[in-house]
């Protein structure tokens, strides 16, 4: 019985599911520039043909997702500027302490997506506008979309998703009591802000913390638990194309490059370097979206 209402939901959604294709990114830790090299070839080749995408993120991939999710309606996100703005202010605060981005780097991550992601937001306090325009100066990711105040929450909420791991029962030290989630609304931004950490949390580049919280909920990097099964059902749920951008797509990486580097031009690099393989791949993304 529980299997025919299951049957009768996934052809109720089949049928009002507006997305024909599906990309997802995953984990990838301080490779994450990899992606993002990707995902500006995607914008600026592929950028208008995102209506019918419905775009996933977990762990380093949550920010390829986020940009990706937010080039809709007409809004443009810069790559470029990302990298030379915000990756550059991380990596400055990063160099302050002896430990570089051990304990530091996702402290600081955060830190400066509360500031890329506030400049996107349309605030109807205009002093609280004020007040984030002048915070968020060296920010300059898209003026676009902050002149155009568009609901950028409405946005997410309507064509991407972000996969956490959460405890859900009994010892918060046991693995096997915690469940992986996707999640696909958000209430405002401060809410998908903690959903966006909660998805990449890892200890030994925060502070002072074993776990995150998400919704009172302990949560552990979104990777922790293979997601397989969660990518195959949104494929046949929805009966979509699918593109899985893992940092070994169409390279292999040595798992030391794993760890987030403390020198800008090593993510610049990176950065580069997924812009490059791209290129070199362009078949192979025409045609997913043709």
């Amino acid at each position: 019985m529980e299997k025919d209402r299951k049957d009768r939901k996934d052809r109720k959604d089949r049928k009002n599911n507006k997305f024909k294709k599906h990309i997802h990114f995953g984990g990838s830790c301080g490779l994450y520039h990899y992606q993002l090299g990707i995902t500006s070839v995607i914008i600026d080749k592929f950028g208008d043909k995102l209506d019918d995408v419905f775009i996933t993120g977990v762990s380093g991939g949550a920010l390829s997702k986020m940009l990706l999710s937010l080039n809709t309606n007409n809004m443009k996100i810069n790559i470029d500027d990302y990298v030379n703005n915000v990756t550059k202010d991380i990596i400055k605060d990063v160099n302050q302490h002896i430990t570089g981005s051990l304990f530091n780097y996702l402290y600081y991550s955060k830190i400066h997506a509360k500031k890329s992601i506030r400049q996107f937001i349309d605030t109807s306090k205009e002093e609280e506008d004020n007040q984030n325009n002048q915070n968020n100066q060296n920010h300059k990711i898209n003026k676009t979309i902050k002149n155009n105040k568009k609901d950028i929450i409405k946005t997410l909420n309507s064509n991407s998703g972000l996969f956490i791991t959460q405890h859900t029962k009994g010892s918060q030290f046991n693995p096997y009591n915690y469940e992986t989630k996707l999640i696909t609304e958000w209430n405002d931004e401060t809410d998908y802000l903690d959903c966006f950490m909660a998805s990449s949390f890892i200890p030994i580049f925060w502070r002072f913390k074993l776990t995150d919280y998400y919704q009172n909920k302990r949560t552990i990097d979104g990777c922790c638990f293979y997601i397989n099964k969660q990518l195959e059902q949104i494929k046949e749920t929805y009966e979509c194309k699918q593109l899985l951008i893992t940092i070994h797509i169409w390279r292999t990486f040595n798992w030391r490059e794993f760890w987030p580097s403390s020198n800008f031009n090593t993510h610049l690099e990176y950065y580069l370097l997924g812009k490059a393989d791209a290129i070199k791949n362009i078949k192979q993304l025409e045609s997913f979206f043709n």
